[in-house]
């Protein structure tokens, strides 16, 4: 089965990067911190990197 990867990058001016990863499709979309907020509220992600924190939090139950 197909996974589709989910990772959100943090710039160091707190610009967000949506991303969906699947076989064949990488989508990216820009969107707001408050977006992003509720995104982390409400979505598992695979990979979150935070360049102001300077941080990457990768969810290691993905990991093959």
């Amino acid at each position: 089965m197909d996974k589709t990867l989910k990772i959100l990058h943090i710039d160091p001016k707190f610009d967000v990067i949506y991303c969906l990863i699947k076989k064949g499709a990488f989508i990216k979309s820009k969107v707001s911190l408050k977006t992003a907020v509720n995104l982390l509220k409400n979505e598992e992600f695979d990979l979150i990197i935070s360049e102001p924190h300077h941080r990457a939090i990768l969810d290691s139950r993905n990991t093959e």
